[in-house]
């Protein structure tokens, strides 16, 4: 059973915004993602898509519902603004899509992703 499990568990690499990153880490929000390399803009990880799910959700969150944050400091907007780029940056690699109809605003991880 055990080894069905692991054999179902997908392995993505995945470029992200480096303020957005560690801010989704600092808040104990993931703790099986791996960080290949990092330079000043990007970080790039090995995630699963459980882990990956969840990046998704937060940044979906951060920039769409978090307006009272985007406009409390720098840090809010610097915040929002990577949770905006990290969203693009999801979006073009693949792991990402638009959902459809009434729910055309929701992000959805695409089930058919770049595998590792």
């Amino acid at each position: 059973m055990a080894d069905q499990e692991v054999q179902s568990m997908r392995i993505a690499i995945v470029k992200v915004p480096v303020i957005f990153w560690d801010d989704h880490f600092s808040r104990d929000l993931d703790f099986t993602s791996v960080e290949v390399s990092r330079n000043k803009l990007t970080v790039t990880l090995r995630m699963t898509d459980e882990a990956l799910a969840e990046l998704i959700s937060d940044s979906d969150y951060y920039a769409n519902y978090m307006q009272d944050f985007e406009q409390s400091d720098s840090f809010g907007r610097s915040v929002v603004s990577s949770a905006r780029s990290t969203i693009k940056a999801l979006y073009r690699q693949g792991f990402i899509s638009y959902g459809h109809g009434s729910d055309a605003s929701r992000l959805e991880l695409r089930k058919e992703a770049n595998n590792v």
